[in-house]
């Protein structure tokens, strides 16, 4: 690559949640758009809250409809950039319940690939390819590092260069070094963070205390991964 890339995966907004995080949601916006032009978004799913008899206990505070046009308000400006969209569980849920592909419509407004389960993304360079595999993600443990071991376990079969993963509400980065024929390469896998206040569903669950976060992922012209991790404690 002739000069760095930056990927800001982005999951579980949950818009449309009392919890939901406004404040440091303006803070993700306000680093991307300080971050170079090559860059690149990736939407892994729960970036909505729905309206749901079971789920009054924490707070929705928006309908369907007016979360949908919402999320599309805040993202529209920055839709050049958005790569992928990919199902969480809880935009699962309401194809399940009420035959409404969520994801999708959120695709189509941003212009942006559309998947219900995961991806592979390339992106090519100067004759050199990133592999990139994107899911929601399904495990929840309440150890990060765990966590992280499981998800790794995991991508064993999946041949990418960074696996990117949402759902559990961690915001993680590591590594590993695999042997191969021309020597090995290293792959990258990253936990996405989330945007939702503790007081709710984790706090009602018993759920670890997990600060709202994100990842800014830069790739250089070596294809080396480093992150950036934004805890909301830290940076407000």
């Amino acid at each position: 690559m002739s000069k760095k890339l930056y990927l800001f995966p982005l999951s579980d907004l949950h818009l449309g949640s009392a919890q939901c995080d406004f404040e440091f949601f303006d803070y993700w916006r306000k680093e991307f758009e300080k971050a170079p032009d090559n860059k690149a978004i990736y939407c892994l799913g729960d970036l909505l809250e729905f309206p749901r008899a079971s789920l009054d206990a924490y707070g929705v505070t928006m309908t369907t409809h007016d979360a949908l046009e919402r999320l599309i308000e805040l993202l529209e400006p920055y839709k050049e950039y958005v790569r992928y969209v990919v199902t969480g569980n809880h935009e699962a849920r309401t194809m399940r319940e009420h035959n409404f592909d969520i994801t999708r419509s959120i695709a189509e407004r941003l212009n942006a690939k559309y998947s219900r389960s995961d991806f592979f993304d390339k992106i090519v360079e100067d004759d050199k390819a990133l592999v990139i595999y994107g899911k929601h993600g399904t495990r929840i443990s309440r150890n990060p590092q765990l966590n992280m071991n499981n998800f790794i376990r995991d991508m064993s079969d999946i041949d990418a260069n960074l696996y990117l993963r949402g759902h559990n509400h961690y915001c993680e980065f590591a590594s590993n070094y695999r042997r191969g024929f021309n020597g090995g390469d290293r792959r990258y896998y990253a936990f996405t963070g989330h945007f939702l206040g503790y007081d709710g569903y984790a706090r009602n669950k018993g759920l670890p205390m997990s600060q709202p976060s994100f990842l800014r992922l830069t790739i250089d012209k070596k294809l080396h991964i480093d992150a950036k991790k934004y805890y909301k404690d830290e940076v407000i």
